[in-house]
């Protein structure tokens, strides 16, 4: 996966594109630069294919593409009984390689499939499961290949070009509806091969719409007054949920949303409330990566969905959000697809009851740092399941586009830093207000 990075030099202007492989051993770029004067030009190597591969490959094998890693960890089953302890595989299917027998977990999973290995020592069972952590398989089992995955798999190429730019006369100025105005079939355009805008006086600019709405307390407590805000999914939905909390709704002291509930339960079920306006961040249900999860209280962001659609709250003062991305990502994407599934029939039985609910979906991040089972490339697979899935809502729910902001920023983790993530809440509130 080729990107190409172009950067003002007298200006903090920012523009990035995907190259495109004429498979011959040559590549071509064409962009619009939005501004005048020296650009310097350089490519990046986002994924390598025989990373992709051999994480497919570890999948298809495993169920999991942790096996591919140099150090091998990701989410398993802490079982306790007296002096006995064990810590065995976890997956959303039965397949446990060196494994006869397996604990189902289906029922304490809201429904959606998950499994444990079965412990090892005769004295426990699946009934003395106390937690999923994310910790260490190295030892649990080995994998026959023994490739593991390059680090770093994203790089610059060597070369860099220096061009001058002529000044302005194209059309990236042109008329564009407001954000709020558009119709929100158009977020769902061009997302999987585009970047959809440029970063240029400190400011994120959408190519399809435009926004005037100021990044400011003020601004969004106006416009969110008597709204009730959901934020499901995984971590990335806890940053946006925990600036509104924290931020907009000036929460003090500080909250963190990663906190479980009480009784060590899965969901911290809190809703906080100021300046009229309600926020409520909940995790999906399992696979979710965390030190120690509690198995005791796993909802769904399904189930829900229908309580809040039997509620006595309107329509017009719901806004959901939804990010489905990277606890997926080592599994099969045949899970991430079920799951994405799921969530547009749910939403459809949502709306025949509370039409004028705004529902929007928060597309997977570009992520610099790959070193655990992140890849570029599966995440344009996971928008492109995204853009298929919805296909029947694309006229009722708006995508929100995150993967353009964090490739021209080149963002490192999983999370975006500060500017990054306060231009993503802008993008998002430009759509509400």
């Amino acid at each position: 996966m080729m990107i190409v990075l172009s950067q003002q030099i007298k200006g903090d202007g920012k523009l990035a594109s995907h190259m495109h492989d004429h498979d011959n051993g040559t590549y071509s770029v064409r962009i619009r630069i939005p501004w005048a004067g020296t650009t310097v030009i350089r490519v990046k190597n986002a994924a390598k294919i025989e990373n992709t591969c051999l994480r497919l490959r570890t999948m298809d094998t495993y169920g999991t593409s942790v096996f591919s890693m140099k150090n091998v960890w990701g989410i398993g089953g802490k079982f306790l009984y007296k002096n006995e302890t064990d810590f065995t595989v976890c997956l959303p299917s039965e397949m446990m390689v060196n494994h006869t027998r397996v604990c189902n977990y289906t029922s304490i999973n809201d429904g959606l499939p998950w499994f444990c290995a079965h412990p090892r020592p005769k004295e426990l069972s699946c009934e003395h499961i106390q937690s999923f952590n994310a910790g260490s398989f190295d030892g649990v089992v080995k994998a026959n290949n023994p490739l593991k995955v390059y680090v770093p798999s994203v790089e610059h190429i060597n070369a860099v070009a220096n061009i001058e730019a002529p000044a302005n006369t194209h059309d990236l100025y042109i008329e564009k509806p407001l954000c709020k105005q558009m119709q929100k079939g158009l977020t769902w355009k061009n997302i999987t091969n585009n970047i959809n805008g440029f970063w240029m006086n400190n400011t994120w600019s959408l190519f399809n719409c435009k926004s005037y709405i100021e990044h400011q307390n003020n601004t969004y407590r106006s416009c969110l007054k008597g709204k009730y805000m959901y934020f499901f999914g995984d971590s990335t939905a806890r940053q946006y949920a925990e600036f509104f909390v924290n931020v907009v709704l000036e929460t003090r002291p500080s909250v963190n949303l990663r906190r479980f509930g009480e009784n060590n339960t899965y969901h911290w079920r809190k809703t906080f409330s100021s300046f009229d306006i309600n926020v409520t961040y909940l995790k999906h249900a399992m696979p979710f990566t965390n030190p120690v999860v509690p198995f005791r209280g796993i909802t769904s962001v399904y189930s829900e969905l229908q309580i809040l659609s039997k509620s006595s709250i309107t329509g017009d003062k719901l806004i959901f959000v939804f990010a489905f991305h990277a606890h997926f990502q080592s599994f099969p994407i045949s899970v991430f697809r079920d799951r994405t599934r799921r969530l547009v029939s749910s939403i459809k039985e949502f709306l025949t009851l509370k039409p004028k609910a705004l529902f929007f979906v928060k597309g997977p991040n570009y992520c610099f740092d790959d070193t655990h089972w992140f890849d570029n490339t599966l995440t344009l697979v996971y928008i492109e399941i995204l853009q298929q899935e919805f296909e029947s809502l694309h006229d009722r729910v708006v995508y929100l586009d995150t993967w353009s902001l964090n490739v021209i920023h080149e963002t490192r983790n999983i999370h975006p830093g500060p500017v990054t993530l306060q231009n993503q809440i802008r993008h998002f509130m430009a759509y509400v207000c």
